[in-house]
């Protein structure tokens, strides 16, 4: 009808409805450094949102759960360390809801690590964060963050697995957590190791794994049990990681 058609139209901005709970948030590099970008993977439309918060966390990385997104920053200042969470309404208008302490007391740079997922509204997966004193056995680990409080509070679940050709061997990309079987993935390079995304269970088991090739594995996310890849590679950007056949292949 002409009156839900007007409705569709109003949550709709650019060719994106915000009222989609598998809309893929995205930083801004390179563009308005207050923004990032709004993406519906169905059909690749994406639009531009902005908040003066989101200034200093451009080049962090970004975790989505329901209307809710967390951007991390990589560059402290002044030796501070914070998540910062916003959420989008189905106007696609961004709200800046809090700032998030990192813990550093005992974590060298400080407990920032690489890349970040969420769970729910109250944790989050982080990965290749180094511990310090507090679990000397845990380097280059993939840990859970709960975020209830104002301070992150560090759970950590394993040490990712080092291939015995790699050194430097780290979360260089991306984490992603798929809720219909408890399991992450992870896209990961080093030394000498051609890049990979590696398919884990809660424990650290390897589920499977795929070399990505050449290509630096940037940011990741899950779309219809569906993980994809962004890469710097021709031809395209985004390689599709098939979790049953643990095969990586061109999306088009």
């Amino acid at each position: 009808s002409s009156r839900r058609s007007a409705f569709l139209n109003q949550k709709r901005l650019g060719g994106v409805d915000c009222t989609l709970p598998c809309n893929v948030v995205s930083n801004n590099i390179g563009g308005n450094l207050d923004s990032v970008k709004i993406i519906d993977p169905s059909t690749g439309q994406s639009i531009l949102v902005s908040h003066p918060e989101i200034y200093d966390m451009q080049n962090g990385e970004v975790a989505k759960f329901g209307n809710k997104f967390w951007m991390k920053n990589t560059i402290p200042a002044g030796g501070g360390a914070w998540i910062k969470e916003f959420e989008i309404d189905n106007s696609c208008n961004v709200t800046y809801i809090r700032q998030i302490e990192i813990p550093g007391d005992d974590l060298p740079n400080p407990g920032m690590g690489n890349g970040m997922a969420a769970i729910d509204d109250n944790t989050l997966l982080i990965g290749s964060v180094n511990f310090g004193i507090s679990n000397p056995g845990f380097h280059n680990s993939v840990v859970s963050a709960n975020i209830s409080g104002s301070t992150a509070v560090y759970t950590p679940l394993f040490n990712i697995a080092v291939p015995s050709t790699a050194s430097g061997w780290t979360i260089s990309g991306d984490i992603v957590y798929i809720p219909s079987s408890n399991t992450i993935v992870t896209s990961e390079a080093g030394g000498g190791t051609p890049s990979r995304g590696v398919h884990y269970d809660m424990s650290g088991n390897v589920l499977g794994f795929a070399n990505i090739g050449a290509s630096v594995p940037y940011s990741m996310f899950c779309y219809n049990g569906e993980v994809y890849i962004g890469v710097n590679s021709s031809p395209g950007n985004v390689k599709r990681f098939d979790l049953s056949t643990y095969t990586i292949s061109y999306d088009p």
